[in-house]
């Protein structure tokens, strides 16, 4: 049983055939969430849904840019008839550190998580760097 009160929550992930993305899907699916995957490219998105599959979750891809309403109204179309609903969207992008140690995208994605997650029931609308303390220089 998940320990975050994601089972059965349905979650759209962006850029998720790869890196962060991927990373964060994988840990959300893990816990129980139904992960829509969105992103450009069509066989990163597959092989995520496929690796969801593997480890037991749902998930379903949708492919195309972001950048254009159409697909934006498909994502979140396809999110609420495939699993009810939707409970979760991580919109602000990522950029890389110049000073310390680059974050992987695991330790990306557990910050994602925890965001997500029911012990930040209580958090709204906070921008949480998970850069090393780059920002902070």
């Amino acid at each position: 049983m998940s320990s975050t009160g994601l089972e059965g929550h349905g979650v759209i992930v962006t850029g998720a055939g790869s890196g962060i993305g991927r990373a964060t899907a994988l840990a959300l699916a893990r816990e129980g969430a139904r992960v829509l995957v969105a992103d450009l490219d069509r066989d990163g998105a597959e092989q995520v849904v496929a690796a969801i599959g593997t480890q037991g979750g749902t998930g379903r891809a949708v492919v195309g840019d972001l950048g254009e309403q159409r697909v934006v109204d498909e994502v979140v179309a396809t999110a609420v008839q495939e699993f009810g609903g939707l409970d979760v969207l991580a919109v602000i992008g990522a950029h890389a550190a110049t000073a310390g140690r680059i974050a992987t995208a695991e330790e990306q994605a557990a910050a994602i998580l925890f965001l997500a997650s029911e012990a930040a029931s209580n958090v709204n609308g906070v921008i949480l760097p998970v850069d090393n303390g780059w920002s902070a220089v």
